[in-house]
C-alpha cells in the first residue's frame, strides 16, 4: 500500500506529542522542522511524493534547499538531525524507503562553534536609558527584568499579570511570580521567588502599565503586551505607543536589535538570549565573589537549566575557561567590589546581588511620578 510522506509525517508527529516532545515548545519546533522539509521535497519533486519515492539524494537536497548551511549557527545540523530521526522511525515502522542507507548512515554536520553572546549589565543600561527616553517604557522594562531574572523570553512573554504576588510572605519576602518552564511541559506553572531588584522592576512596570493604559491591568492581561505605534514617525520626536493588554508580543528578536543597535552594543546574535546570559554571568560572579554556597545551583534553581554541565557551558564555564572571570569584571559598570562576607546555604535565597541596589528603570519612573 502506498502512503504519502505526509501522512506519515503526521503520524509521527502524533506519536511523539506528549510523549518524546513533552513540551508545547517541542511540538512546535519540530513538528515546524518536518512540515518544512515536506514542502522543500514538494517543491524539488513536484509533486506531493509516496514514501518509496524518497531517496538519499532527494533528502539531502531537500534538506540543504530548507536550512543552508552557512557554518554560523547550528540550525542546519539540528534539522538534519531531525529529519534523520524521522525518517529512522518511519523505516523502523515498515514504511517502505528507497534507499536511505547513504543519508542515515551519514554523521550528522557538526554544530559550528559559534561565540556566545553576553550583554553586560552596563550595555544593557544603556538600551534601558534610551529606551525611556524615547517613551518604550515596556521594552525598558522588559530588557531590565530579563537581565535580573535569566529567564527565557518566551517564558517572560507569557506571564500574565495575575502571574506576579508583589505581596511579602512566609518566606518569600519581595514575594513570588509563576511562570511556564519554556522546555518542559506546560501544564503546570512553577513558583519563582522574587528577589528585591525583581521585585522593584514589577512594581515601578505595574504602576507605568496602569498609567498607560489608564486603569489597573486585569489578571488575564499580558504582563508585557503588544502594542501598536499611534501615528507616523516624525524624526526627531518621540513615538507614542498603545497598549493592547489581551495580546502577547509575536515578535520580539527586531526589539532586541534596534535597541542594542541604537546605543552601539549590538553585534550578532546579541539578542534576548545574550541578555539572558549577560544575567546569568552577573549573578554567577557575584555569588562567587561573595562566597555563597553552590553559586551555580544558585543560578540554576532560577535559570531553569536541568544540569550543571548545561549550566556550565551556558556561562562558557568549560574546561577551557574561555573567559576570564578577571576579564569579565573589567567590562562591568565599574561596581566597587565590597569585601566577601559569607553567607549560610539557608539565607541565600534571597540575597541582593552586589550593585542591585539601583536602576535606570526605577529611578526614571520615579522622576516621573515626581513630576505628575
Amino acid at each position: 500500500m502506498s502512503v504519502t510522506l505526509g501522512a506519515v509525517i503526521e503520524r509521527y508527529i502524533e506519536k511523539k506529542t506528549g510523549t518524546t516532545w513533552k513540551s508545547k515548545s517541542a511540538a512546535q519546533s519540530t513538528s515546524g522542522v518536518l512540515r518544512a522539509f515536506l514542502a522543500s521535497v514538494i517543491t524539488i519533486h513536484g509533486v506531493d511524493p509516496d514514501i518509496e519515492e524518497i531517496d538519499d539524494v532527494l533528502v539531502i537536497a531537500a534538506v540543504k534547499a530548507r536550512w543552508e548551511n552557512h557554518g554560523s549557527t547550528g540550525t542546519y545540523s539540528v534539522n538534519w538531525g531531525r529529519v534523520k530521526t524521522f525518517l529512522n522511525w518511519a523505516g523502523k515502522r515498515g514504511y517502505k524507503l528507497q534507499d536511505l542507507d547513504g543519508f542515515l548512515d551519514e554523521k550528522n554536520p557538526v554544530k559550528p562553534n559559534v561565540p556566545k553572546q553576553f550583554i553586560t549589565r552596563e550595555e544593557n543600561g544603556k538600551a534601558i536609558a534610551n529606551e525611556l527616553e524615547k517613551g518604550n517604557f515596556r521594552d525598558a522594562y522588559l530588557f531590565d527584568f530579563l537581565f535580573e531574572a535569566h529567564r527565557r523570553i518566551s517564558e517572560v512573554l507569557s506571564m500574565q499579570v495575575k502571574h506576579v504576588d508583589l505581596r511579602p510572605q512566609g518566606g518569600k519576602p519581595y514575594g513570588f511570580y509563576l511562570y511556564h518552564r519554556h522546555k518542559t511541559a506546560e501544564g503546570a506553572l512553577e513558583t519563582i521567588t522574587l528577589q528585591e531588584r525583581e521585585a522593584e522592576i514589577l512594581k515601578a512596570w505595574l504602576e507605568m502599565y496602569e498609567q498607560m493604559l489608564g486603569r489597573k491591568p486585569h489578571g488575564d492581561d499580558y504582563l508585557f503586551p503588544a502594542r501598536y505605534a499611534i501615528g507616523k514617525s516624525i524624526p526627531g520626536e518621540r513615538r507614542e505607543y498603545q497598549l493592547v493588554p489581551e495580546r502577547r508580543i509575536a515578535k520580539h528578536v527586531h526589539l532586541f536589535r534596534k535597541a542594542y543597535e541604537a546605543v552601539g552594543v549590538w553585534q550578532r546574535w546579541k539578542n534576548s538570549h545574550a541578555n539572558r546570559r549577560g544575567g546569568m554571568e552577573e549573578a554567577f560572579l557575584e555569588f562567587e565573589e561573595r562566597k555563597i554556597p553552590d553559586a551555580i545551583g544558585k543560578v540554576m534553581a532560577r535559570s531553569g537549566h536541568s544540569t550543571r554541565d548545561v549550566a556550565f557551558g551556558y556561562l562558557n564555564r568549560d574546561a577551557n575557561k574561555m573567559r576570564s572571570d578577571e576579564a569579565y569584571f573589567q567590562i562591568r559598570r565599574g561596581i566597587p567590589q565590597e569585601p566577601a562576607e559569607e553567607i549560610s546555604e539557608e539565607n541565600s535565597d534571597t540575597i541582593p546581588l552586589v550593585g542591585n541596589t539601583s536602576s535606570n528603570v526605577v529611578d526614571f519612573s520615579s522622576r516621573l511620578r515626581a513630576r505628575a
